[in-house]
């Protein structure tokens, strides 16, 4: 699929939901050296937040995600 058929978009286009999950991916790949790590501060970090029923859900699609590019060590991925 080429890029060039998506329209682009800032942080500030998005619906606080969207930016919500988009911030949160941002903390998972930079809060702690493991999935683990980092789910476990999401998850203090959001405990009384609107959204944290969610967040298993969002750590399933990211495992998801991390075991397709492969391994426990989360890595920067490029978009």
């Amino acid at each position: 699929m080429e890029t060039i058929n998506f329209t682009p978009l800032g942080f500030s286009d998005l619906t606080s939901d969207e930016a919500f999950v988009v911030s949160v991916f941002r903390h998972w790949q930079s809060c702690g050296s493991t999935c683990k790590e980092a789910e476990g501060s999401l998850t203090e970090m959001l405990k009384n937040d609107r959204l944290h029923e969610g967040l298993l859900s969002l750590f399933d699609l990211l495992e998801r995600f991390r075991t397709r590019i492969g391994g426990e060590q989360k890595t920067t991925v490029p978009f």
